[in-house]
């Protein structure tokens, strides 16, 4: 329990509503559309996920990345999963990479 209070005191406040202000201000935008509601309800679903995600994560403490030993291997690991993406990926509809092309 002192842990979530230290927690909670030590959450910069600011950027959880400068956060939340802009999130709210395109929530507030797309209400204003015309037809369907469906985007504001999973826009504002997403808003909810991402807060939740963004406490969660602040929870850690990041100080370990600090250490060279370990942001070579995190390095070495991602770049292990690229190559792995590379290797064992496929086509899918078309999409071979993210640039378009023009036809």
């Amino acid at each position: 329990m002192e842990a979530l209070i230290r927690f909670w005191k030590s959450l910069d406040i600011t950027i959880v509503g400068v956060m939340l202000g802009i999130s709210l201000a395109g929530l507030f935008t797309m209400s204003s559309f015309q037809g369907n509601d469906t985007y504001f309800v999973r826009q504002g679903i997403w808003i909810l996920v991402s807060l939740m995600v963004f406490l969660f994560a602040s929870m850690f403490e990041y100080r370990f990345l600090k250490q060279t030993r370990v942001v070579v291997a995190l390095y070495g690991v991602l770049l292990f999963v690229l190559l792995l993406l590379f290797a064992l990926g496929h086509v899918s509809k078309g999409a071979e990479s993210g640039s378009v092309s023009a036809k």
